[in-house]
């Protein structure tokens, strides 16, 4: 499978308004590509990644999390050279509504 991004890029992750638009009644993130965004991935929402490697799903792996995820092409803007390079997560962002 040919995968959109390579070893090496960088990825911007998607805006967290653009994600929660896909939430749905049961507070499921689920994306037109079938996968889920889960709430604590929303924390990396809007930074810059390189991505680090593919899992056995062939999603990707991302530096910022350390692989803890699974990412899709979906989840992910390309990067323009003149785009910031903030690439810190947002304590509690990741939370569920009143879990921070």
């Amino acid at each position: 499978m040919a995968h959109k991004y390579q070893i090496g890029d960088r990825v911007r992750i998607r805006d967290r308004e653009d994600l929660e638009a896909y939430r749905d009644e049961d507070g499921i993130i689920e994306l037109d590509d079938g996968e889920v965004v889960l709430d604590e991935m929303l924390a990396y929402s809007g930074l810059v990644a390189h991505v680090a490697g593919l899992d056995e799903f062939g999603g990707y792996k991302i530096d910022l999390d350390k692989g803890e995820y699974g990412w899709s092409a979906e989840m992910f803007e390309g990067v323009r050279p003149d785009d910031g390079d903030r690439t810190e997560a947002r304590p509690g962002e990741g939370e569920p509504d009143g879990m921070c």
